[in-house]
């Protein structure tokens, strides 16, 4: 959008016989005077009770404001003064999907809402543990790496190299 800008400038100067006042104006067109900034691009991960959100940097917003619901197109704001292009929104309900769009904010206004963004919070997707097994004396250990997140480990055995499950 472009708008007209337009400036007079007054000088004053002492004289013999009191004050004169000069006047000059001048004017121009620019294509982002007082105008809000654009809409971003938003993405949603999901966690267990949570989603990362992010979306692009607008380089002329000050803050961002972030808007979610329950329903597509029931967003409703949720957030203010958002400092960097994203949010961790934690203490979600898992199996309940949840609805974002974020909008950039200036000194003239917030901008258009972005695209809409969805996730349904469940169970985390955990890096697979490496397994370790040894045999000695009639016994085998099993030992096995950390995984972060996990909460428990379950252990199966197998009879057989094809992977025939002992209940």
């Amino acid at each position: 959008m472009q708008k007209w800008l337009g400036f007079l400038l007054i000088a004053v100067t002492q004289t013999t016989g009191g004050v004169a006042a000069h006047r000059s104006s001048s004017g121009a067109l620019f294509g982002s005077v007082n105008s809000v900034p654009s809409a971003a691009q938003l993405t949603a991960t999901p966690g267990s009770t949570t989603a990362s959100l992010a979306w692009n940097f607008i380089g002329s917003a000050a803050n961002y404001n972030l808007y979610r619901g329950t329903g597509s197109g029931e967003e409703t704001l949720y957030r203010t003064g958002i400092s960097s292009p994203s949010f961790f929104d934690s203490g979600l309900t898992n199996g309940t999907t949840y609805y974002y769009q974020v909008a950039a904010v200036n000194a003239f206004g917030e901008g258009p809402l972005s695209n809409e963004a969805s996730v349904t919070p469940g169970t985390a997707i955990l890096a697979a543990p490496t397994l370790f097994v040894t045999a000695e004396d009639g016994q085998v250990n099993l030992s096995w790496s950390d995984v972060p997140l996990a909460a428990a480990y379950n252990i199966l055995r197998f009879t057989r190299p094809n992977l025939q499950l002992v209940r």
